[in-house]
């Protein structure tokens, strides 16, 4: 009896074990899912800033813009607007 009892223990934590890792596994899946989600979405917004700026310098060269108005639609502009700070 108390050997089927201690077989019975050793399979249910066997089970747990097994469970917990499957877990594990499927929560780093879905970790680096999101993490190539989130790298795809940026590179989109990195080659929209870049065709806005290339949009910016083209305007610039034919004199529809001037280098202030370039340098201030830079999407990493961090200057202060015309606000008081």
């Amino acid at each position: 009896m108390a050997a089927a009892a201690s077989l019975e223990e050793r399979m249910a934590y066997v089970q747990a074990v097994e469970v917990e890792l499957v877990a594990t596994i499927a929560t780093a899946y879905y970790q680096l899912w999101m993490y190539d989600a989130q790298i795809a979405n940026t590179r989109a917004i990195l080659e929209s800033w870049d065709e806005s700026i290339r949009a910016m310098k083209t305007l610039k060269d034919v004199g529809e813009a001037t280098s202030e108005e370039v340098r201030s639609s830079h999407p990493l502009d961090c200057s202060p607007g015309p606000w008081p700070r």
